[in-house]
Parts: C-alpha cells; sequence; structure tokens
C-alpha cells in the first residue's frame, strides 16, 4: 500500500509542476473588472497561506501511531489538498496574470513534492526501566 502512495504521489508531483508550467504558458485573457481580480487574488493567497500548515499539523496528528488504512487515506487528502491549492491559484493566475498566484503554486508544489511524501513514522513510547550503560561513573 505505502508502494502505491509512492507512486501516486510521484505522479501527482508531475502533475503538480506540468500545471504550473501550462499555467504559464497559456493564460486566458483578462476579462472583467479590477476589483473582482483583487478579491480573487486575496482569497487565492489565503487560501495557500492558511491550508499548508493547517492539512499538515491534522495529518501529523491523524497520523501518528495509525493502522494502514488511515495512514492511507490521509495521504490522499494530503496530497489531494495540495492539488485543489495548486489547481486553484493556477486558475487564478490564467485569469488575473499576476505572479503571487504562480509564486502561490509553486510553493504548494513545493510543500506537495518534499513534505508530502509518503512515510510512516511510529512513535515508539520510552521505557523507563531502560538504563544508560554510558551513564555510569568509570572514575578510577
Amino acid at each position: 500500500m505505502e508502494k502505491n502512495l509512492k507512486i501516486m504521489h510521484i505522479i501527482l508531483c508531475i502533475a503538480a509542476v506540468l500545471l504550473i508550467i501550462y499555467s504559464y504558458h497559456m493564460g486566458m485573457n483578462k476579462i472583467g473588472d479590477i476589483n473582482h481580480y483583487v478579491t480573487l487574488q486575496g482569497i487565492a493567497v489565503l487560501l495557500t497561506i492558511i491550508t499548508i500548515p493547517i492539512i499538515l499539523k491534522i495529518y501529523k496528528n491523524k497520523t501518528t501511531n495509525c493502522d494502514d488504512k488511515t495512514f492511507y487515506k490521509w495521504n490522499l487528502i494530503r496530497m489531494g489538498t495540495m492539488i485543489f491549492v495548486i489547481g486553484f491559484n493556477c486558475l487564478v493566475y490564467s485569469i488575473v496574470h499576476l505572479t503571487s498566484q504562480l509564486l502561490c503554486a509553486i510553493i504548494a508544489a513545493i510543500v506537495l513534492i518534499f513534505f508530502c511524501m509518503p512515510k510512516k513514522e511510529v512513535n515508539e513510547p520510552i521505557k523507563e526501566n531502560e538504563t544508560n550503560t554510558n551513564d555510569t561513573d568509570t572514575a578510577v
């Protein structure tokens, strides 16, 4: 199951990079009032700024000492959320043509590539009755 997640992660990373490149080269023409652009740009930036730390924190809390099914589900949620943020920022960039949306998409892609790599971490409790042999005094 972890191998499937890694393959999906690689595919989503490639898709995110291609989406950013595509939106950069094939933007739509500007349509509408400038006030709508400012509002749309603000929503996109806030979505990126708020979503990234929240989804990473929730993922860490939900996947600590969990079973494989929960781990798989939360990896899909985390990667899907990052793809949504990237796609939304690319869509806003293609409408507004402001580089802040492209930068937000690139930041979300970096988070997807480097911080959403599926790996299972198991936190084992520290046993109190174990003693460290290196801490004993051996002075003669």
